[in-house]
């Protein structure tokens, strides 16, 4: 069953076009990479999706209903949600209180439920629940990114270079939680990711986005072999 389904979809900002009919799906349950260089539209089909950014032209499917005339906050509520580039946290908030903002969509009775469920994924926000988010490192926001968007419950979630900014090691330990949330939970999850590397061994799906088209797609570990995806993201 396909969760997200995407379908001649173009956008972009003011006079210019960013992305040229987009077409691709997300299966339910899966994770898929969209990979490619710098300016490729890359952002631009996350804003478009949780409805930043207008859709000039195209549809966009969510469990089988159309989303794309929707507004943000109500794509939200059917269970799409984006973690953006660069986190975005309300820095003078706390860890805690970033996480409930996540769940504005989710009945009171639920919060406490889900954060104990969010920690449990991410043992080190136990520690800094308290603390203003802006004294956390890199990878403790990228968390509390990750965290907040898990408390909207969302059924397709939204991963917006996750991996920016993060050293190595760390970023082996998001891949992996997120590889675990997939697996326990049944989270769909769509990745956006410069790191092709480490997407496709994520992935098991991937698009390769050029110049606002998808100019190859196929399974991770066949676009893994591809000379040409070698050469661009591997360093093959």
């Amino acid at each position: 069953m396909t969760t997200l389904t995407i379908h001649n979809l173009s956008a972009g900002y003011g006079p210019i076009e960013v992305l040229r009919d987009i077409s691709f799906s997300v299966p339910q349950g899966s994770i898929c990479a969209i990979l490619g260089p710098n300016g490729a539209g890359k952002t631009t089909i996350m804003r478009a999706l949780s409805g930043l950014i207008p859709i000039r032209k195209g549809s966009v499917e969510l469990n089988g209903a159309r989303i794309d005339k929707l507004a943000a906050e109500q794509r939200v509520r059917k269970g799409l949600m984006l973690t953006p580039e660069g986190r975005e946290m309300f820095p003078s908030l706390t860890v805690k209180e970033n996480l409930l903002m996540g769940a504005f969509t989710q009945p009171k009775a639920r919060f406490q439920e889900d954060m104990d469920k969010i920690l449990e994924y991410f043992p080190r926000l136990k520690q800094r629940l308290n603390e203003p988010t802006a004294s956390l490192s890199g990878g403790e926001a990228q968390m509390a990114a990750i965290g907040r968007s898990l408390m909207a419950r969302p059924s397709v979630l939204l991963l917006d270079e996750p991996s920016h900014g993060l050293a190595p090691a760390i970023v082996e330990r998001m891949f992996a939680i997120i590889s675990k949330l997939n697996k326990d939970e049944g989270l769909t999850v769509l990745i956006v990711e410069q790191n092709a590397r480490q997407a496709l061994a994520l992935a098991q799906q991937a698009y390769v986005l050029q110049a606002g088209k998808i100019s190859l797609s196929g399974a991770s570990k066949d676009l893994a072999k591809n000379q040409a995806v070698q050469e661009l993201y591997l360093g093959g």
